[in-house]
This record gives C-alpha cells, sequence and structure tokens, in this order.
C-alpha cells in the first residue's frame, strides 16, 4: 500500500519571506508528499520549494508583495493543474488552486484554498458569545451573517469546481484554511454538502486566550467510501478502500 502524506499549513503572511528557512526546517521533519499553503504568494511558494526540494505545483500568479495565496507544492510532478478565482466582497482576490498527481496508477487531485474570514470569528461559538455578554462586548450579527453567506458562496463554487468542472479522479484532498466556526456555525453543516467529510477543527479563542495549534480545516473526498479517524491536536488519518492511504500530519509551530 503506498501512502500520500499531506501537509497543509496557513503560514501568516507577515514576514513570510524571512521565516521561509524555518518553515522548510519544521516541514522537512513530516517528509510530506504534498504540502498544501495558504497566505502565501508566487515568491513565497518558490523559496519554500526550493528549499524542500519540490515543485511548486500550482499558484496563483500574483506577484504583489502584500498578496495572500493558496498554493500547492509537490515531490511529483502534477499535470491538470488549474488556478480558479472565487467570489469575494471585500476587494481580495480568492482562489482555489489544484493539481492531479499520478500515484501507482492512481489520479489523486489536490487543492488548496483559502476562504473568506469573520472579524472576532469566536463570537460565532457559545462560548465566545457568553464570554461577550459578560464582558459587554457587542456582537456585529450582519458582519457574521454578510461574511458567512460569502463563505457559503465560496464553498458552492468549490463543489461545482470539483465535480462538475473538473475532470474525474480517483481521490480529491483538499486542505485550507476554510474560516469555518466548528460544530454550531451556519457555514459548517453546509460545508457538508460539497461531498468532502471533515479531517480536522479547531474553534477560534476570544481575546487573550491562545489560539490552539491546527487550525485549519482539510478533508478528503475518495471515490470510493471513507472512515475518518479524528484526533484533535494529532495526526489525522483517513483510511479509504482503496490502494493509497492518504496520511495527514496536523501540526503547527508553538
Amino acid at each position: 500500500m503506498s501512502t500520500l502524506r499531506v501537509v497543509t499549513w496557513n503560514v501568516l503572511h507577515t514576514n513570510r519571506h524571512q521565516r521561509v528557512g524555518l518553515l522548510a526546517a519544521a516541514v522537512a521533519t513530516r517528509r510530506p508528499d504534498v504540502v498544501l499553503l495558504q497566505e502565501s504568494n508566487p515568491r513565497h511558494a518558490e523559496d519554500l520549494a526550493a528549499e524542500l526540494g519540490m515543485h511548486v505545483a500550482a499558484v496563483p500568479d500574483d506577484a504583489a508583495d502584500l498578496v495572500s495565496v493558496p498554493a500547492v507544492l509537490s515531490t511529483r510532478e502534477p499535470s491538470e493543474v488549474r488556478v480558479d478565482c472565487l467570489a469575494g466582497d471585500d476587494g481580495r482576490n480568492y482562489y482555489l488552486t489544484t493539481a492531479v498527481l499520478e500515484v501507482d496508477s492512481t489520479r489523486i487531485r489536490v487543492g488548496s484554498t483559502h476562504l473568506r474570514h469573520t472579524p472576532s470569528a469566536w463570537q460565532m461559538t457559545e462560548t465566545g458569545r457568553r464570554f461577550a455578554r459578560d464582558s459587554g462586548i457587542r456582537i456585529d450579527f450582519g458582519a457574521i451573517e454578510a461574511t458567512t453567506a460569502v463563505r457559503l458562496r465560496q464553498l458552492a463554487e468549490i463543489g461545482d469546481l470539483l465535480h462538475r468542472k473538473m475532470e474525474p479522479v480517483d481521490h480529491e484532498i483538499l486542505g485550507g484554511d476554510f474560516n469555518l466556526v466548528p460544530p454550531t456555525a451556519p457555514s459548517t453543516p453546509r460545508s457538508s454538502r460539497t461531498g468532502f467529510g471533515t479531517a480536522g477543527t479547531a474553534p477560534p479563542r476570544p481575546p487573550g486566550r491562545r489560539c490552539s495549534p491546527g487550525t485549519h480545516w482539510s478533508a478528503t473526498r475518495p471515490r470510493t467510501s471513507v472512515r475518518t479517524a479524528r484526533r484533535r491536536g494529532r495526526s489525522t488519518t483517513p483510511s479509504t478502500t482503496s490502494s493509497i492511504r492518504p496520511e495527514w500530519k496536523w501540526f503547527a509551530p508553538r
């Protein structure tokens, strides 16, 4: 049985070019076959790929230094590389970057994305709302509803792209910063309509509380059945009925 080892990481755009060596050192310890980045840019993705000895499989051609875009790095030569724009409402460009890899004659599409965020997203959780009430903080429900609606449109676009407009593959692995707020936020249950199962989540924290590592939402959608083992703060391994075993390495620096 072959293993496809996937790492997903929002690298944080601030000073990202100065941290390429640190990021490469941390990622290299996981020996990934695929690295899914968020808040990267073309130069950052190229520099990191060079440090890791990987290919830049997909990255939006947007060279502005302040632009934060998703990217896909791979140890294998990619095919069917795509960069698709997603709807937004705040003047930013949102993307879905994908590439197809072949592992033991099995075609696997890997993708990275970063969806619209909600400012002060901790207010969307029950714990956050209690904190706001106790602290006298006013919750902007209008902003929450508006930004959630954008995320739902983006999720619908991704589902349409992957399942209707792209060529069929044997497996699909999608990783990224989806800015979903588990488990009761409006966009979380409806995200399942894309046909993906959740591989890992971590909720936002109220002000003054340290955010836990592993704040990305990733998913796997094989054409065959899937059983996802979920362990908070540890690697997550979805096991499938095919000969390919996607292996997630879930981590963040402390």
